[in-house]
């Protein structure tokens, strides 16, 4: 357990001192009225194995309200997140070592069954679609809820931003 405890306080640090990627800039944030899907799995934060994620979250259209989905199950950190609302959903226009990306940014309260834990939760999830032309396994996803935190790209899936909105931030 305590390799668990080194592995997330390494995370936050990096995150701290980085950003979410050292390379990232960000522009300006901004209520993007598009959607985002992604199927896929991630190496697990705690075990050897993977994680599987599902999503679809956003504005289907641009006077759609706000709503969508998640679920991620780890079978190795004993690890399972459902989404039960989805409260906020904002965006970012970002540079990286890619090139141009997007970058999408949730959240709200999701039921977790952790180890010695079942209830209730506030959760947040940020993903980067590098965009057409680039290989999925370049999209990055970032999930944080109850002491869950896995960041990384994506081994197997694709992460894709639909209707993607124009206003500034958003592109």
């Amino acid at each position: 357990m305590s390799s668990v405890i080194r592995l997330a306080a390494l995370i936050v640090i990096m995150i701290a001192v980085f950003g979410f990627l050292p390379d990232q800039a960000a522009e300006a944030q901004a209520v993007c009225k598009d959607y985002v899907t992604g199927l896929g799995t991630i190496k697990s934060p705690i075990g050897t194995g993977n994680a599987g994620f599902g999503f679809a979250v956003g504005y289907y259209t641009p006077t759609s309200r706000l709503r969508g989905a998640m679920a991620i199950i780890d079978w190795t950190g004993g690890f399972f997140m459902k989404t039960l609302t989805v409260d906020a959903y904002n965006g970012y226009h970002c540079v990286g070592p890619n090139g141009i990306c997007a970058d999408r940014i949730w959240g709200g309260d999701a039921q977790v069954v952790w180890p010695g834990f079942s209830g209730v939760v506030p959760y947040q999830v940020e993903v980067i679609d590098w965009g057409p032309g680039t290989s999925p396994m370049d999209d990055y996803i970032h999930i944080t809820a109850f002491g869950y935190i896995s960041v990384g790209l994506i081994n197997r899936g694709d992460i894709a931003i639909h209707n993607q909105d124009t206003a500034p931030g958003c592109q």
